[in-house]
């Protein structure tokens, strides 16, 4: 089933109740403290509510965490506080825009820049996280790609990637489906930025971005094709940075299809084996039946493609 004619991933509680839907997630995080880079933050909000329209979104959150609706006023509040005005002085920032849909918006943006400062774990980065829906994604995959890589770029991002996602935050829905559906990605980005640092990365997804320092570790192009096979396409940037698209369009991994993720798991290995794939350890976000931290569940799911897949 192609990616144009399938239907989303869904999820329900226990109460039957919807709590998961499928998004499409751009992901990147960045070493560089807030200060240093709040110009290209600002762009890069500017830039994701200039492709997906201020319509498409509906509420922002005050400094005391409280909705408020956002319109046109609001929002330019919003970037003149943070980038100008009151909030422009402060040495870390977390920003959020969400679209409607109650738990499962369709539309988000969320921006932490860091401080990174004594009070940071080690090798602590921030992270700007992104989702549409995957009809949105179907509809505007060049401009998607051009708006990741061009935002990348200028906030200088260590690392990143574009996967199918899931809008909900039930633990336990989420990782079911990931269990079925096994490149859809469920990592939470505050968890995982905790010493990421700049070799490191997050994982093996279908558009990967390597800032300059980890697409040094990765080693030439040529390699990285000899290790995945002949579907993954590896472009050099002019700033030293590498992207690794595995496929052609993504694929869900659906285990009940029995779907190719050959690529996703020699990419993987291909990380694990040069000691550069990130496994968080500061924190974990995964559940057990009791809803209680599961530090096993979570290792297995950031290395599900080195431990599992054999025949990949």
């Amino acid at each position: 089933m192609t990616l144009e004619d399938r239907p989303d991933v869904s999820g329900v509680n226990k109460r039957g109740r919807p709590a998961a839907l499928e998004t499409f997630r751009l992901l990147m995080y960045v070493p560089h403290p807030h200060a240093e880079i709040a110009v290209q933050a600002r762009h890069a909000i500017e830039r994701f509510v200039d492709l997906v329209s201020l319509d498409a979104l509906a509420y922002t959150f005050g400094v005391d965490g409280d909705p408020i609706k956002l319109t046109p006023q609001v929002y330019r509040e919003l970037i003149y506080d943070w980038f100008f005005g009151p909030f422009s002085e402060w040495p870390n920032a977390n920003i959020s825009l969400v679209g409607p849909g109650g738990s499962m918006p369709q539309y988000a943006l969320t921006y932490c820049g860091k401080a990174l400062g004594d009070i940071d774990p080690p090798n602590g980065v921030g992270f700007l996280d992104m989702w549409v829906p995957r009809s949105f994604f179907v509809q505007n995959v060049g401009a998607i790609q051009t708006l990741f890589q061009a935002t990348a770029s200028e906030l200088g991002a260590c690392a990143g990637y574009m996967a199918p996602t899931l809008a909900g935050n039930n633990g336990l829905v989420n990782q079911a489906l990931a269990a079925r559906y096994v490149t859809l990605d469920i990592a939470d980005p505050m968890t995982v930025s905790f010493g990421l640092g700049t070799t490191s990365s997050p994982g093996s997804y279908w558009f990967n971005y390597a800032g300059p320092a980890l697409a040094a570790a990765l080693g030439p192009a040529s390699e990285i094709v000899q290790a995945v096979g002949r579907s993954v396409a590896v472009k050099e940037l002019a700033d030293g940075a590498l992207v690794v698209r595995l496929e052609r369009s993504p694929v869900l991994g659906d285990r009940n299809r029995r779907e190719d993720v050959t690529a996703y798991a020699a990419f993987a290995r291909y990380l694990y084996t040069k000691g550069l794939l990130h496994v968080p350890k500061q924190s974990v976000y995964f559940q057990d039946a009791q809803a209680l931290a599961d530090r096993d569940a979570q290792d297995a799911w950031h290395l599900r493609f080195v431990s599992s897949f054999p025949n990949a």
